[in-house]
């Protein structure tokens, strides 16, 4: 079991990924990239003689308005999951998984809904780099996740792919958490992720095809698969009453490869931020 006040895999979920970051949109993106669903932690409780173990988690978010927009947007984090002690899990923003420890290793599998894009969401004073590229709709997508601790860095392997014709592609996300100050009252944590995808991924997300092109003006762009996103960040978490903890998170992320060079995309680089209160019973 963990005796950290917050394991280093919870405040990568916070601060990190958790799921590839431009499968979503506007503020939708970042209520995902810091959610504190804190799997490994209620884990723990519920194997600790409870049956079930529930967190809630409420706060605010400010991030780019879509992966390369270069308007910042403020919105709501809301979050619910639900473990059992079986390893059954399920959450707003995860869906349905299993969730299972062995020792120091955590494998966890689920279904969850992919994210959506409308060209609304590119919308930044008279200008959008989205009109004309049509909307992203959502999908089911599996997930399969690996976490590890090598001592204090938690490290963690993420592989998702969409299950619908709309939603076709691959994800892998490599992650790591380090916490750099911790004690009873105060958990100060840096990590990192980098993120590739298929071309199939990168081409709904970045791409422009002939349609596109001529209804947006865009040139056509087809990127290939590789690395696409690199992020750091710092998250701290505090606890403010016996079930109750207070985390805030900070991000920069970073486009890179052929997700850089596209056309839709107006800022490569861009920092995120959340603040929010997490309650457990």
């Amino acid at each position: 079991m963990r005796t950290t006040l917050l394991s280093p895999l919870l405040l990568l979920a916070l601060s990190g990924h958790g799921l590839a970051a431009e499968t979503l949109t506007s503020t939708e993106w970042w209520k995902d990239t810091i959610r504190l669903d804190a799997l490994g932690q209620l884990w723990d409780e519920t194997t600790d003689g409870k049956n079930w173990q529930v967190s809630t988690a409420v706060g605010a978010v400010v991030g780019p308005n879509y992966s390369g927009g270069g308007k910042l947007e403020f919105g709501p984090l809301v979050d619910v999951t639900v473990v059992h002690k079986s390893g059954f899990t399920l959450g707003s923003g995860r869906g349905i998984g299993y969730l299972r420890q062995l020792d120091d290793w955590e494998l966890f599998a689920n279904i969850s809904a992919s994210g959506s894009r409308e060209e609304k969401d590119g919308k930044d004073g008279d200008k959008n780099r989205l009109q004309g590229m049509g909307k992203i709709s959502s999908g089911a997508q599996f997930g399969l996740s690996v976490a590890h601790e090598f001592g204090p860095v938690g490290m963690e392997l993420a592989w998702t792919t969409g299950l619908a014709e709309k939603n076709r592609g691959n994800t892998l996300i490599l992650s790591a958490s380090l916490p750099v100050y911790q004690s009873e009252m105060l958990q100060l944590s840096v990590n990192g992720n980098l993120v590739g995808g298929d071309s199939k991924y990168l081409q709904r997300w970045y791409g422009v095809d002939a349609l596109q092109s001529q209804n947006s003006g865009h040139r056509q762009y087809r990127p290939g698969a590789g690395l696409h996103e690199g992020s750091v960040g710092l998250a701290l978490a505090m606890p403010v009453g016996k079930q109750l903890n207070w985390i805030t998170a900070v991000n920069y992320t970073q486009l890179l490869g052929d997700a850089a060079d596209s056309p839709l995309v107006e800022k490569k680089g861009s920092v995120s931020a959340s603040s929010g209160l997490q309650y457990q019973w």
